[in-house]
């Protein structure tokens, strides 16, 4: 599968809703926020006209997630130190483990995988987002 066609692309949506609380005669009117964001990603054989799933792409590495797991969580380590000084207050091996569901937004190239990990999976929500690029 490595040099046949694929369509990959990620779709990440961010949004922010404001409203307000009470009635505007009354004093105590109060707005809210709500910020978020939305992530989700399509790999897609155009010749089979089939969604790509990342087992279909390790069919003779029954360990593949242990090894993305791995890598992940090894490079996102290293991403969080050098941005938050700390891994306090993350939860790197459990939003990146050996799990298909911590590895469902993921990208395909000829030569790697990048894998994103949107807000709240491995660490606090103000630290964004975070990706990983692994060679194939």
């Amino acid at each position: 599968m490595k040099n046949k066609p694929i369509i990959s692309i990620l779709f990440v949506v961010n949004f922010a809703i404001g409203y307000y609380l009470g009635r505007p005669s009354k004093a105590e009117l109060r707005s809210q926020y709500e910020r978020g964001s939305h992530v989700t990603a399509l790999n897609y054989n155009p010749e089979t006209k089939k969604e790509i799933a990342l087992a279909d792409l390790f069919t003779d590495q029954p360990d593949y997630l242990k090894t993305i797991s791995d890598y992940c969580i090894k490079n996102l380590t290293k991403q969080i130190i050098a941005e938050l000084k700390s891994t306090n207050g993350t939860w790197i091996k459990d939003g990146a483990g050996p799990v298909t569901e911590n590895f469902k937004f993921f990208l395909i190239t000829k030569d790697n995988l990048t894998f994103y990990f949107p807000k709240y999976q491995v660490a606090y929500g103000a630290a964004g987002d975070f990706k990983v690029t692994m060679p194939r």
